[in-house]
């Protein structure tokens, strides 16, 4: 009989043969930009004594399962309020995630309602509606799919709306974004600008909301204390 190996699957920091690429990590080192970046592989742990031919075997049902969760849409499952970067990213190639959770349906969300979603979320008023679902822990929230019915997205059936969403992430998704607690930035008030026009909210509004956000707490203990 067959051992069972202590993991299921090995992990890799470069390409391997069989590897199955992943997004990974939400922490201040890990995805930095609104594409995504592929740091981690993962392959098929082969079992002691399995013979080449059943392994690949293995291998090729696990990747036909794998793929039923690849996205272009990735949501943070969990995120620092102080030190991480982004809430959602959209990736040109679908992939798995660590960290992650693919946005999944009957049918396959496409890259360009990814961009799209990936603005909303990751500006000011998406940042502030996660945190209506977040978990017990404030500074760091873990986020549950189930909860995400309470979380209002935008309508991608408004392809104007979705046009200008989607050229705000053209025009930054390579850019690296700085740590929530360095407040408001360049590249997020590019975001909020795009989510005002989209969505006919008045910018001054989204503004006030972002520097409200800024000196939360958990977000900017320093910003915090100076308005005390």
């Amino acid at each position: 009989m067959t051992a069972k190996p202590t993991k299921r699957y090995e992990h890799f920091d470069e390409p391997v043969a069989n590897g199955e690429p992943v997004i990974a990590g939400v922490g201040m080192h890990s995805q930095t930009t609104l594409r995504g970046n592929v740091n981690k592989w993962v392959r098929l742990t082969r079992l002691p004594n399995e013979s080449s031919s059943k392994y690949l075997q293995r291998v090729k049902r696990d990747a036909e399962k794998i793929a039923k969760y690849r996205s272009h849409l990735l949501i943070a499952k969990r995120f620092r309020l102080n030190s991480s970067r982004l809430v959602a990213l959209a990736c040109e190639q679908r992939h798995i995630g660590y960290g992650w959770m693919p946005v999944l349906g009957e049918n396959s969300i496409s890259f360009l309602f990814a961009k799209a979603i990936a603005i909303w979320l990751n500006s000011t008023l998406g940042r502030i509606a996660l945190r209506r679902v977040t978990g017990r822990t404030i500074a760091y929230p873990t986020l549950n799919p189930i909860a995400f019915d309470g979380v209002p997205f935008v309508d991608i059936s408004d392809a104007a709306m979705v046009d200008i969403l989607r050229s705000s992430y053209d025009l930054t998704c390579d850019e690296v974004v700085p740590q929530f607690q360095d407040g408001r930035v360049a590249v997020r008030e590019a975001w909020d600008d795009a989510v005002s026009l989209a969505l006919g909210i008045e910018r001054d509004l989204i503004a006030r909301c972002a520097d409200m956000l800024a000196r939360d707490p958990f977000v900017s203990k320093n910003d915090f204390y100076e308005q005390m």
